[in-house]
């Protein structure tokens, strides 16, 4: 969420302070749970895909976008851990696989 976002960049900028951040590590990660009788696409409610995308997707931009002021300051590196499901995905898992790609 934005508002915690923020939170985490003030609390970081206080800490690291004229230095800089010198690094963002990026490991955000929900998985897709649903209530359906199965987790195929056609039983899956698309609001499973839209929580998904906003925390494994748009949260690592945002959280990215967020810091690089601070990155840039030091000169810092930023890495994106991902996961395997990007390269192959699981067939009950499409959401997850499509945010990971």
């Amino acid at each position: 969420k934005p508002e915690h976002i923020q939170q985490a960049v003030e609390s970081v900028s206080d800490f690291v302070g004229d230095k800089g951040l010198y690094g963002l590590f990026n490991n955000a990660g929900i998985g897709s749970v649903t209530t359906s009788r199965s987790t195929a696409v056609e039983y899956r409610d698309f609001d499973n895909y839209r929580d998904v995308m906003e925390v494994n997707f748009f949260g690592v931009v945002q959280m990215t976008q967020a810091f690089l002021p601070m990155i840039r300051k030091a000169k810092g590196r930023i890495v994106m851990n991902a996961s395997i499901a990007g390269f192959m995905g699981g067939a009950w898992a499409s959401p997850y696989t499509a945010s990971k790609f």
